[in-house]
């Protein structure tokens, strides 16, 4: 399912935009459990939020023969690349 890489992707580069508006403090982090991850250092966030994901991907890879699979993989992906690029152009316009 491509929409599992577009997910992985979109991940990490959710999290680079996240840290880097953090760091230019143009930002603050609402989701309490991100904040835990983002609290835990670069490193070891990115490893959680990464190996989280990557679960959550390995899972719909597993039942993607069901079509709710599917549904959700591709919901998923689309939620993702909205996010970055609600994330990008936020930035643009900060910045």
């Amino acid at each position: 399912m491509p929409y599992l890489a577009t997910i992985l992707v979109c991940n990490v580069v959710d999290w680079a935009l996240t840290r880097d508006a953090l760091a230019l403090g143009i930002a603050s982090e609402a989701n309490p459990v991100a904040g835990l991850m983002l609290g835990a250092g670069d490193v070891a966030g990115l490893a959680i939020k990464v190996g989280l994901v990557a679960a959550c991907c390995l899972g719909l890879w597993l039942l993607r023969s069901r079509t709710l699979a599917l549904r959700a993989a591709q919901w998923c992906a689309g939620a993702y690349v909205a996010v970055v690029l609600y994330q990008a152009l936020a930035r643009a316009v900060v910045l």
